[in-house]
């Protein structure tokens, strides 16, 4: 982030604090950067999984359903999907 300070940047920056801070700091992350990357299905789909890892299935469900349908390949609606079964599993 020192060199190139930009949305995405920062969404990789809240996964390597998710590994290094926990769930809590790298969904903060998340939360302040929803105007920036609003469009940007990685940020939901980060997002989804963070959720899915706190145990928070139901709002990962959510997210993944939604992911499911708007994914722009047929490898990612596999992903999401196998996601939601998942969330649906626990």
């Amino acid at each position: 982030m020192e060199i190139t300070d930009n949305p995405v940047v920062r969404l990789n920056w809240a996964i390597a604090r998710y590994f290094t801070h926990g769930l809590q700091e790298a969904l903060g992350i998340l939360d302040r950067l929803g105007d920036a990357l609003d469009d940007y299905h990685l940020l939901a789909a980060t997002r989804a999984d963070l959720l899915r890892r706190a145990g928070r299935t139901r709002e990962a469900a959510g997210l993944f359903r939604t992911l499911a349908a708007d994914a722009p390949t047929e490898q990612q609606r596999r992903l999401y999907r196998r996601r939601l079964t998942e969330c649906a599993g626990s």
